[in-house]
């Protein structure tokens, strides 16, 4: 209670500094010290070129650096442009391995207060991770809100085929067959959003969960979909990113996503269910150019550990899969590495079970999180054997395959969400 009170006090004197302003930024800020004082002077640089007429806020809400970063914005504060000012946030030790920027949640709902309290007719939440930012940033994520009457704005960054594969694997195809949009890359940190959703986000209930608190680079995204608000990608190439801290490991990655992506599905059921096929969304600006930094992955070492993973866990698989997915697993772990292969249709059927399984809570949720890692690698040996001699564009065309797959296996889900006993629907 006290650190809420404390935020909200914070809150109230950036409002006492600005208490209008058309346009908010929101800098969730954790160890940033060498990027954050590049990307504020650049949001300047672009909100002063491109919307010289409109007022802007740009509210960096740290959760607890122990770098440069305080310092910066306080040495930053002075400098011309958008008025720039700092909230402090005090991030909970977890007692298992967190990804990502402590407490992001608060900080987004920090800004959302802010952005409805200052009146902002648009709302940009920015990481500060970038080593080289660009102005034309601010044009190209307000610019379809403020100009085009776009709702939500996602950036598509340039990848190289196997960066991010639980985005290619789960995330992406997952929410488009739930949604029936065709989001590119659903889980971006950066984003802009218009004044109707900020008061959207601000009236679910969800800001004392974990969906909140690990989430919200997914439920913002979900929320714009199931809102049916008009959204769009923004082509952006290369996203040249620096670390704030050591690089999280797989696991605490893997059940964050998915422990978050299921949460959300569980709580939109009621929509999702409604959902026929998929649609595309636009994207605005002209292809980008450019050379992702190559990512190396042993498919062999992958594929081990699902095997592995067979072995030590397929009586608790055999709890939350349907016996034909089991079987199918069993025939793919019978395979030589440079053989093996996960029928997307198995894959997707996995998944499924697996979100069947924490809505039921037929084990306890962290276990089940935990369990899944070995089958995701399972796909991403898979893939990785499959796609290693393939050009970028070869492999997106191999993920949108995926997408429809998954779009093809979901009436699989919506008979076994409605009745989970049935194992062959």
């Amino acid at each position: 209670m006290a650190e809420q009170d404390l935020l909200s006090s914070q809150i109230a004197e950036v409002l006492r500094q600005q208490p209008r302003a058309d346009i908010v930024v929101g800098l969730p800020s954790y160890n940033h010290g060498t990027t954050v004082a590049g990307v504020v002077r650049a949001l300047r640089a672009g909100l002063a070129q491109s919307f010289p007429d409109l007022t802007a806020l740009i509210v960096d809400i740290d959760t607890g650096s122990t770098d440069g970063t305080l310092i910066s914005i306080t040495e930053l504060q002075a400098e011309p442009g958008a008025t720039l000012v700092q909230l402090g946030i005090v991030a909970q030790d977890w007692v298992m391995p967190y990804h990502g920027i402590p407490e992001k949640g608060e900080a987004l709902n920090a800004t959302l207060q802010i952005a409805r309290q200052v009146g902002a007719r648009a709302c940009l939440v920015l990481t500060p991770d970038v080593t080289s930012p660009s102005p034309q940033v601010i044009d190209q994520l307000l610019g379809p809100i403020l100009r085009e009457g776009y709702d939500f704005v996602l950036p598509l960054y340039l990848r190289h085929k196997f960066d991010g594969p639980i985005t290619s694997s789960v995330v992406r195809p997952l929410v488009r067959a739930l949604y029936g949009r065709r989001v590119q890359q659903p889980m971006s940190g950066d984003f802009a959003f218009s004044t109707a959703l900020v008061e959207r986000y601000l009236t679910m209930n969800v800001w004392v969960t974990d969906l909140a608190r690990f989430g919200s680079d997914i439920w913002t995204t979900t929320q714009a979909m199931c809102g049916g608000f008009k959204m769009c990608h923004v082509q952006f190439g290369l996203r040249n990113q620096a670390r704030s801290a050591p690089p999280s490991d797989l696991r605490a990655t893997v059940n964050q996503v998915l422990g978050s992506l299921f949460e959300d599905m569980t709580r939109n059921a009621a929509v999702w269910q409604r959902v026929r096929g998929s649609l595309p969304i636009a994207v605005l600006g002209e292809e980008a150019q450019g050379t992702p930094t190559p990512v190396t992955l042993d498919y062999r070492k992958s594929v081990e550990s699902f095997c592995l993973g067979l072995r030590n866990l397929r009586d608790l698989w055999a709890l939350v899969l349907a016996p034909a997915t089991l079987l199918e697993l069993h025939r793919a772990a019978g395979l030589a590495p440079e053989r093996f292969a996960l029928p997307d249709a198995v894959w997707c059927r996995v998944l499924f079970d697996f979100a069947l399984g924490y809505r039921l809570r037929t084990i306890n949720r962290s276990h089940l999180l935990e369990a899944f890692l070995p089958l995701y690698l399972g796909w991403l040996g898979s893939f990785v054997r499959e796609m290693q001699d393939a050009s970028d564009g070869v492999a997106e065309e191999r993920v949108e395959e995926l997408c429809r797959a998954y779009e093809t296996q979901k009436p699989y889900l919506m008979s076994r969400w409605r009745s989970p006993d049935r194992f062959n629907p």
